[in-house]
């Protein structure tokens, strides 16, 4: 786990993978630029999960970006088991 300043990010699934419809990451890059960790995701490298909704044709996005984060405040974010209580998307 870093201690240094970066981003941490929720990805939304277009569909549940087995009981999973989010993954939550930090990066010291910005996800969303190009060449950036979201490229490197959608090319099925990276974390396992986000791998298997590559190999499956699963699709996912950003939805929602914590700026000036460390790999601290991911782990606090993953450790509520609900990352869909942050996400946009399901909350419509």
């Amino acid at each position: 786990m870093s201690n240094h300043k970066g981003y941490v990010y929720l990805i939304h699934f277009e569909e549940k993978l087995h009981h999973a419809g989010h993954y939550i990451g930090w990066s010291q890059e910005y996800p969303l630029i190009k060449g950036g960790r979201l490229d490197t995701h959608k090319k099925g490298q990276g974390a396992r999960i986000l791998n298997a909704l590559v190999e499956r044709g699963i699709g996912f996005n950003v939805v929602q970006i914590w700026h000036d984060q460390n790999g601290f405040y991911e782990r606090k974010l993953k450790n509520r088991k609900n990352a869909g209580r942050e996400c946009w998307k399901c909350k419509k």
